[in-house]
């Protein structure tokens, strides 16, 4: 399953998501498109949001969503990548 995280990036919220998630037998990919940086105020997340190149970001998920469908990853993995 791929989980993408809101515009605060990938917090411990998401996080927790995606171990719920894997509990329940869902492969997760959760990509971390801030490279490790959280906003926690609006401005900074509007911020992050506003930085991000889409043609940078684009073949990631993609990629990722290929290996996760080939069933090539455990079933209670969960991975977050940066």
């Amino acid at each position: 399953m791929l989980v993408l995280h809101a515009w605060w990036g990938l917090n411990d919220t998401m996080k927790e998501v995606c171990k719920r998630l894997a509990a329940s037998g869902f492969a997760c990919f959760a990509p971390d498109l801030y490279h490790g940086k959280v906003a926690d105020t609006i401005p900074d997340a509007e911020t992050l949001a506003g930085a991000l190149d889409a043609n940078h970001i684009r073949p990631r998920p993609g990629s990722q969503t290929r290996r996760l469908s080939s069933g090539n990853v455990p079933a209670k993995a969960t991975r977050v990548l940066r």
